[in-house]
């Protein structure tokens, strides 16, 4: 059995809780709620333990099972006079007089059932891929035993005992008793649901004890394996420029959610603790953008849904820095055309004044066949000189005061 009490601050403050009168904030036994912090609201939840216990919590009161009780509140400012009389050699002002809160206990016998407020798996969560077994925490308002089953069946049917705390010693930060267990025959692919039920005072004799009638209902979803469905790039990146951007893209399939997933990446395979979180990615489609100089790469991915199911790949390239213009490698005249012919692909443009001109002003050379992207031609003239400039994919070309190739009617030349 739980109980909240709310107090309220008119100013940001600390409080203190105790079951005893004191003379000063300092000398009170528990933090509102357990928190330390400077708030408005403070809440402070107070839980009864087992009948049998006599124990108490370190972190907050405990009520007895029956019986009037007094709590008496402190709070303290961090700073003003606004709350109080007495200054804190620790923090700000404090109230000199405690605040009481009175209230009673009945004194009447547990006759309600436990009750499961929320397990460790949430309803519907996806199950890894051929999970053999699966490990879940159940949280009850007051001790007690449990136990799960696949049908819904009275608790002294039930199959599967699970292990449960008692102790008001044990009880997790929401104040709650744990039981724990494994969930077995999950079928991958399907709905699964398993049926979970309680009975009170472990140490009581059963007539005295209170059983959920009801069952607590859980449903998981059965996953398929998770599968890189592609990873890029590979082979080999050019670039121009000393340091070159890389995308690393990596596609994922089926799974628990169609191939949702969180991945991760590494240029040390075995090394889990190297894998750094893409920047983009929690979809089907994960990106990261890498800033790569010369050489060869390898990269490893590692990639897991909310069902846990992983899937790892990998993918080798090799990053080549190109900084040189396009060479002409051969140049004539073809009909009445000056075909040249560079050692890679490129666009060519010209002009029929000097070299001093920017490639975007030139008149633009043709592609000839068009399929090949390193043979061009331009009309041809002997009247005229051709001062051609050309540049490749990654926007190498001749300083401003340089051509490719200078053709005149009598000879062509490779500098201006």
């Amino acid at each position: 059995m739980a109980d909240a009490c709310l107090h309220l601050t008119n100013e940001p403050a600390q409080c203190k809780i105790d079951y005893n009168h004191t003379k000063k904030f300092d000398d009170m036994q528990f933090y509102f709620g357990e928190e330390n912090y400077y708030a408005y609201n403070h809440t402070q939840v107070m839980r009864l333990p087992a009948p049998e216990s006599n124990q108490s919590l370190s972190g907050s009161p405990i009520l007895k099972n029956d019986g009037s009780f007094s709590l008496y509140v402190r709070c303290r400012d961090p700073v003003g006079k606004e709350f109080g009389e007495s200054q804190s050699s620790i923090g700000g002002n404090e109230n000199v007089d405690e605040y009481a809160i009175s209230f009673c206990v009945s004194k009447a016998p547990d006759t309600t059932p436990p009750i499961i407020e929320g397990t460790s798996i949430l309803q519907n969560s996806p199950v890894r891929y051929n999970a053999d077994a699966v490990p879940i925490e159940v949280y009850t308002n007051e001790p007690a035993d449990c136990k799960w089953s696949r049908l819904d069946k009275a608790y002294t049917d039930m199959e599967n005992a699970m292990t449960c705390s008692s102790d008001p010693g044990q009880i997790n930060a929401d104040l709650l008793y744990t039981c724990s267990g494994n969930l077995a025959g999950i079928k991958n692919m399907e709905a699964n649901t398993f049926y979970f039920r309680c009975r009170d005072q472990p140490l009581a004799d059963d007539a005295d004890r209170n059983t959920m009638s009801q069952s607590y209902k859980l449903d998981l979803r059965g996953s398929r394996d998770l599968n890189v469905k592609s990873i890029i790039p590979n082979g080999t990146i050019f670039g121009s420029t000393t340091t070159i951007p890389v995308n690393i893209e990596v596609e994922t399939m089926q799974g628990s959610d169609e191939g949702k997933s969180i991945c991760y990446f590494s240029t040390e395979k075995d090394n889990l603790d190297s894998y750094i979180k893409m920047f983009e990615t929690n979809d089907v489609v994960h990106t990261q953008d890498l800033q790569l100089t010369s050489g060869s790469y390898e990269y490893f991915v590692r990639c897991i849904d909310a069902g846990g199911n992983t899937a790892v790949n990998s993918t080798k390239f090799e990053v080549k820095v190109d900084k040189a213009a396009p060479s002409v490698t051969r140049v004539y005249k073809e009909l009445d055309a000056l075909k040249i012919v560079t050692d890679e692909d490129a666009e060519c443009s010209y002009s029929t004044q000097n070299c001093a001109f920017n490639f975007a002003d030139g008149t633009k050379m043709i592609y000839n066949p068009i399929t090949s992207k390193n043979m061009l031609f331009a009309p041809w003239k002997t009247s005229l000189t051709l001062y051609v400039k050309c540049k490749d994919n990654y926007g190498n070309e001749p300083s401003s005061a340089e051509c490719s190739i200078v053709a005149s009617p009598v000879e062509v030349s490779g500098s201006s």
